[in-house]
């Protein structure tokens, strides 16, 4: 079996009426068997802030140190202080590249990530992909060199909001793809998939999603998430229009 598969959907619903009963044999969803990550571009490949400007591998931990060392005086909460992947995520949150790479339990924030990124940022692209991780596949480990972490919500909601986690790379692979392909022959069955659908069908995954209660004021309480809320609806009923 390929442990990187790619899935094809001409549609949001064919996708969405799909994507469980393919998942699970017994068609009811299991929260923490797959991960998922919603790309705006299909051509992305599953890579890090760090790795997607090319930093030295080997100089990420020293950044983190110098991070750690400027933040001495600030009132950070001591369990992120004192905890190396908690406070990889803190850094992560406040700007520092980092060798995390962002994931959700929900296929449907997944999906709400990709498609609002279409409408926000306006790039050309004809395809997005939500990415599925399969956690049972036995090479997510940190004796191999990527591990699937869980980090606590302190001081940061945006987490618990997008059902979030990470997983942190130790390798010098700069994308998951390829660390997949290298430890291929420890893989149980398919380790990644790509399901890839047409960009345009955020008239439709948008709406469908804010019915759920899946939208940027939900994910990101606050102004922030209110501007990029109205900035998303106003773009949408724009380009529907137009």
């Amino acid at each position: 079996m390929n442990p990187i598969e790619i899935y094809r959907y001409d549609s949001w619903c064919s996708f969405k009426s799909d994507i469980i009963s393919e998942l699970f044999t017994d068609g009811i969803f299991q929260e923490g068997k797959y991960l998922f990550r919603g790309h705006s571009s299909s051509d992305w490949q599953l890579t890090s802030s760090y790795d997607r400007h090319n930093f030295p591998i080997d100089k990420f931990s020293k950044l983190i140190e110098m991070f750690k060392s400027e933040c001495e005086w600030l009132h950070v909460d001591k369990t992120v202080m004192n905890n190396e992947k908690y406070f990889i995520a803190f850094s992560q949150h406040h700007g520092i590249p980092t060798r995390l790479l962002d994931w959700t339990y929900s296929p449907y924030i997944a999906s709400f990530f990709a498609f609002s990124d279409v409408v926000l940022v306006d790039e050309s692209t004809d395809k997005i992909a939500v990415w599925i991780l399969n956690t049972e596949s036995g090479i997510w480990t940190h004796e191999l060199g990527v591990e699937i972490i869980n980090i606590p919500s302190v001081g940061n909601l945006r987490i618990r909001n997008q059902n979030g986690c990470f997983t942190l790379s130790c390798t010098q692979h700069r994308t998951l793809e390829n660390y997949v392909k290298n430890v291929s022959e420890k893989c149980s069955g398919w380790a990644l998939r790509q399901c890839i659908l047409p960009s345009t069908e955020y008239l439709k995954a948008i709406p469908d999603l804010n019915s759920m209660g899946i939208n940027w004021s939900k994910i990101y309480p606050g102004i922030e998430g209110c501007v990029a809320s109205s900035l998303l609806n106003w773009r949408c009923q724009n380009l529907n229009q137009g």
